[in-house]
């Protein structure tokens, strides 16, 4: 029921707002109480439960409309959708076999990828003319060339991609979270 507490996200989290706090509490001379922003957040965790799956939810791993939020799973590729979020879990999202460069041959196509404390995988194919733009606060954007963003923004290109041509724009966000993006099937 609480396995939330036991993973991952939740535990890096905690662990990055100690080491935030610490910095703080150093450098600024300013108190951050960590574990009451930890319990406050279980306590958020468990209202949105609540809101979302009824009151006889067992706390399941799902996907709301696409996005993943407090679980982990794939989401799809839907051509109509322009965004695609991953809220306090774990998610993949495969672009590469969802469009080819015939795809956007005759009009860009823009998508967004978004990781709030959680974790994004995103496949593109190197094939399609693509330009990324990663921004980071307090997390990690990892782009195809292994470079990466921690605070501030970052573009990359694919080598297919010419400017003024259609091409896949994608935006990246991620905010105590992380999305790495590669172009290897």
């Amino acid at each position: 029921r609480f396995g939330f507490l036991f993973g991952g996200v939740f535990w890096g989290s905690i662990l990055i707002f100690l080491g935030l706090s610490l910095i703080a509490k150093v450098i600024f001379h300013v108190n951050i109480p960590v574990f009451r922003i930890a319990f406050a957040f279980v306590l958020i965790y468990l209202g949105v439960q609540l809101l979302f799956c009824g009151r006889w939810c067992r706390f399941t791993p799902r996907s709301v409309g696409g996005d993943i939020v407090f679980s982990e799973g794939e989401m799809k590729y839907d051509a109509s959708r322009r965004e695609y979020s991953v809220v306090f879990g774990k998610g993949m999202l495969n672009l590469a076999s969802g469009l080819s460069p015939s795809d956007v041959s005759k009009n860009s196509v823009e998508k967004e990828v978004n990781a709030v404390f959680g974790n994004c995988r995103v496949n593109i194919n190197p094939a399609v003319p693509t330009k990324i733009k990663a921004s980071a606060v307090f997390g990690a954007a990892v782009l195809p060339d292994g470079s990466s963003v921690s605070f501030g923004d970052r573009i990359f290109t694919t080598p297919s991609f010419k400017e003024g041509a259609p091409h896949l724009y994608i935006k990246v966000g991620a905010v105590f979270g992380s999305v790495e993006i590669s172009d290897k099937n």
